[in-house]
C-alpha cells in the first residue's frame, strides 16, 4: 500500500474472498481511511472484538468483494447497506436499524 491509498477496515473473510454484505461508513481513524467497513455478516461479537479478524485495506479490495458498492462510495458517514433476500445491495441508511441489528446477528454498524 502506498502511503495516502484510500483505506476501508473489512473483516478478514471479506479480505480473503468472501462476499460483502453488510457495508457501512463510520468516522475514519486514520487520514488514509476512508471510514468504510465491510463485513459479511456472519463474524461472531468474539471474532470481531479480535483485531486479527479486520484489516485496513485498500479502498479497493471492498469494491472487490462488493462491486455494486462502488456507486455509493462518495455518500456521508453513516450511510449503511446491506443486502436483501434477492442479493441486492440497498442502502438502510434511513430504516432506523438495519436487519442485522433486528434479527440478533453482530451488530457491526455505526456507532
Amino acid at each position: 500500500m502506498s502511503r495516502g491509498e484510500p483505506l476501508a477496515l473489512i473483516s478478514r473473510a471479506v479480505a480473503e474472498g468472501a462476499r460483502a454484505n453488510l457495508i457501512y461508513r463510520d468516522k475514519p481513524i486514520s487520514p488514509e481511511d476512508t471510514g468504510w467497513r465491510a463485513f459479511t455478516g456472519s463474524e461472531t461479537g468474539a471474532e470481531m472484538a479480535d483485531p486479527a479478524n479486520t484489516v485496513l485495506a485498500p479502498l479497493s479490495r471492498l469494491t472487490e468483494a462488493a462491486p455494486d458498492a462502488a456507486p455509493y462510495l462518495s455518500a456521508p458517514r453513516g450511510t449503511a447497506l446491506e443486502r436483501d433476500e434477492a442479493g441486492r445491495l440497498v442502502d438502510v441508511s434511513d430504516v432506523g436499524k438495519a436487519r442485522w441489528e433486528i434479527d440478533g446477528r453482530t451488530r457491526v454498524g455505526a456507532s
